[in-house]
């Protein structure tokens, strides 16, 4: 009876600490963006989307995005680097496998050109 009381405690703390990383990603002409989240089983997800221009980062003076996941940011800058990441948390809303993450991108150049580049990450 002991025996499967320490199993049984020993099971639980062993899925508690259970996580699955879900990656997603897309190329366009301008920018790749990619998905990572960490999820744990009690439903919660803490989740990065990495943008990389994969032109001359010194064109971009600023720019905006939205995804389907709620996050979205208006205004960012590259600051001379290639790359930006932006981070959130959530409880109770973990994105699935299967589920397609939809991202446009709003970029206004250094010369006041203004593009948008949209994906769909599977």
């Amino acid at each position: 009876m002991q025996k499967r009381f320490v199993c049984s405690v020993v099971v639980v703390a062993l899925l508690a600490g259970c996580s699955q990383i879900l990656q997603k990603s897309d190329e366009g002409e301008s920018w790749e963006v990619e998905f990572q989240a960490d999820q744990t089983v009690d439903a919660e997800e803490t989740s990065t989307i990495t943008f990389k221009y994969l032109e001359d980062p010194e064109e971009v003076e600023e720019f905006s995005f939205d995804s389907s996941t709620g996050v979205a940011v208006s205004g960012a800058s590259l600051h001379g680097s290639e790359t930006f990441t932006s981070e959130s948390e959530c409880s109770g809303c973990m994105q699935t496998p299967d589920q397609p993450i939809e991202v446009t991108i709003r970029w206004l150049t250094i010369e006041g050109d203004e593009f948008e580049e949209s994906f769909i990450l599977e």
